[in-house]
Formats: structure tokens, C-alpha cells, sequence
């Protein structure tokens, strides 16, 4: 959701906390699972900090515009990025969604195939600046050894936005073997991930 917040909207929300809101009458829920440090709605899987700001917008009226999901793109959840108005087509992510551990915390070799596509940009995005700017934030904020495994990685990996396709479409295993970004420019280079919108061509019979 795209909101606009300000003052008096950040002030209602810490009185919406402090005063330890109950879940009656469709109030918010405290006290969940009997933890009193813990506020949401038992049957929501939304995150709390979610949960409680949807519901401060909710509480005092105020609309919200719904950010269409290929800006918070999950890579397992294809199936929602399929146009409700259109058979077989959907569209290409703009943003990836990363949750869990953040992916600077994680190897580039780990299993998840779409940490490749933050640590690419992050590589590009160093070697982009200048030598000592670029060297002071990979000393400051990296781990350079996770840097060091990106590039042979990167020779033999599979692109996960192809990956993720292949299990409704018709792929050749060897098309599955690119990178999703080209580490000298930091643009696409998938070839099924060039447009906005992409046909999905069923495998099934």
C-alpha cells in the first residue's frame, strides 16, 4: 500500500500501541497467544508491524492505494503476478522482495537462486564508484569473502526468474543457465524478462 504519513498520524499510532488495544468489537488484538508484548489479528499472516498500520489507517479512515504485486515480487508466488483480465499473460517483477535474513547476511551460494540478483547489483553498484569510495563500503558494510564467491557462481547458476517459469512453461534445461543481471551494467539480461508483460505458454497437456 502506498500511504502518506505525518506527525499526528505517527502520534495515533504510538497511542494505538501504548494503550495495549483489545481484540472486541473489531478492535485490534493484544494479548495474542497470551503474550502481551504481541499486537495483530490472530488469523492474519501479514507481518505485525503490517497488521497494526493497516489497521491505524483503517481506524481513522484514511485511504490507501494497493501497489500492484510486481513491485514486492516473491519469487515462488508466481502465480500472482497472472493478470485477472487477461488469459496467460502476467507481468514481469520490478521490485524483488526480500524477507527472512537480509540477503547481505547470506552467501551468494546459498540455495535461495535469487540472492544472485541482489549481490550482482551490489557488486555493480561497488565497482561502479570511485576506488576508494567503493573500498570503503565493502569494508564498511560487506563481507568481501561473499564477494568473492559471486563470480564463479554467477558461470554456473541458474536464473531464478527462469527457474520459477519453467515450472508452468516449457523449458529447455540449458535456457535455465544465465544470469538474471548483467554484472558490468546492472540491467536485465534475462532474455524472458525484458518487457513489461510476458506470455505464459503451458507445459502441461
Amino acid at each position: 500500500m502506498l500511504l502518506e504519513p505525518n506527525k499526528k498520524m505517527f502520534e495515533s499510532y504510538l497511542d494505538m500501541l501504548e494503550n495495549k488495544i483489545m481484540s472486541n468489537n473489531n478492535k485490534l488484538l493484544r494479548n495474542n497467544n497470551n503474550n502481551n508484548d504481541e499486537i495483530g489479528f490472530a488469523d492474519c499472516f501479514s507481518m505485525l508491524d503490517e497488521q497494526t498500520i493497516a489497521y491505524l489507517y483503517y481506524f481513522n479512515k484514511v485511504t490507501w492505494h494497493h501497489i500492484d504485486y510486481k513491485y514486492n515480487f516473491i519469487p515462488w508466488l508466481l502465480p500472482w503476478l497472472k493478470h485477472t483480465w487477461e488469459e496467460n499473460v502476467m507481468d514481469c517483477p520490478f521490485v524483488i522482495h526480500y524477507f527472512s535474513n537480509r540477503p547481505w547476511q547470506q552467501p551468494p551460494t546459498d540455495s535461495w537462486s535469487d540472492l544472485l540478483v541482489w549481490w550482482t547489483l551490489a557488486y555493480h553498484c561497488c565497482q561502479s564508484l570511485k576506488p576508494n569510495l567503493s573500498q570503503y563500503l565493502l569494508k564498511r558494510y560487506f563481507d568481501h569473502s561473499k564477494f568473492n564467491m559471486l563470480l564463479p557462481v554467477l558461470k554456473q547458476s541458474k536464473c531464478f526468474w527462469c527457474e520459477q517459469l519453467s515450472k508452468s512453461q516449457s523449458f529447455r534445461q540449458q535456457d535455465l543457465f544465465h544470469s538474471f543481471l548483467d554484472i558490468q551494467t546492472g540491467s536485465i539480461a534475462c532474455p524472458n524478462c525484458t518487457t513489461d508483460t510476458i506470455r505464459i505458454v503451458s507445459n502441461k497437456k
